[in-house]
Formats: C-alpha cells, structure tokens, sequence
C-alpha cells in the first residue's frame, strides 16, 4: 500500500516539474519578477521528488508516511495547478507580442 501511495506521489510530482524542466516558464518569469517565486517552488518539488525516490527503495510501514504522501500528493496538484496557470499566461504574452526580457 505504502510503496503504491510512494510511486503515486512521485507521478503525482512530475506532472508540476515538467513545465519548468525545459526553462521556458522559467525565462518568462524572470521577465516578470516572479523568477524567484519559481525556482523556489521547483527547488521545492526536486526536494520532494528526491525524498520519493529515496523512499522508493525502501518498505515503510508507517500510517503517518501515507497521510504525508496523501497531503503531497494534494499540494502537488495545487502546484501543477499554479505553473499550469503561469505557463497560459507566457504563451500568452508570448502570442499578443508582450513578453519583454527584462533588462
């Protein structure tokens, strides 16, 4: 049970990094001033992927450890939400001709 809630929480996880894996909301965002705001929300999540994977190899057994992953697994989703959201908003100042590197 606890290995399954583990291997959910890391696909769980992957679907917000994926986004700002390639850098382009990253780049979009130092335009805006949210750079720092991502990189600490990525930096957040490869931490949290890393203790998952960590995890991986071993069997926990404790009822805390998935009440934990179940609440990672929902603030992950509110994060795929966030950068989700962010992403439209680069792809549209991308198409109105308004995304600007700041100087």
């Amino acid at each position: 049970m606890e290995a399954a809630a583990i291997n959910a929480a890391l696909w769980v996880l992957g679907k917000p990094l994926d986004p700002v894996k390639d850098g382009l909301l990253e780049a979009w965002a130092a335009t805006t001033g949210l750079a720092p705001n991502i990189r600490e929300l990525k930096l957040e999540l490869l931490y949290a992927q890393a203790m998952l994977d960590n995890a991986r190899d071993r069997e926990p057994r404790s009822p805390a450890l998935v009440t934990l992953l179940h609440e990672l697994r929902r603030l992950a989703y509110s994060a795929d939400d966030v950068l989700d959201e962010l992403d439209y908003f680069r792809i549209q100042d991308t198409l109105d001709g308004t995304y600007h590197a700041k100087n």
